[in-house]
């Protein structure tokens, strides 16, 4: 049995949700030493939280120039939509 690999393109697939890990232990810390009437600090960096993991996710990773998530998330035996007709070529 091999060990198992953690290539690049699977780091920057984990790349927004081990950002968002980071923030949740980084934001709840950071609350601690605010007072009341800093609370809105936790608030914006929740938000940045958000903001930045949806930026950070991979538009396309595949080294064929298609998109990864539309070759995982075909079904076996599936044409894509642009070879049944339903989307025009780009």
């Amino acid at each position: 049995m091999t060990p198992a690999t953690i290539t690049r393109v699977d780091l920057l697939l984990a790349a927004p949700e081990i950002f968002l890990l980071a923030a949740a232990c980084v934001i709840p810390a950071r609350d601690l030493f605010l007072d009341d009437a800093r609370r809105v600090v936790t608030f914006v960096l929740s938000l940045v939280a958000l903001a930045g993991q949806h930026g950070s996710r991979p538009a396309r990773a595949s080294t064929s120039g298609r998109s990864l998530a539309r070759d995982l998330c075909r079904r076996p035996g599936r044409q894509p939509a642009q070879a049944r007709g339903l989307v025009a070529p780009s």
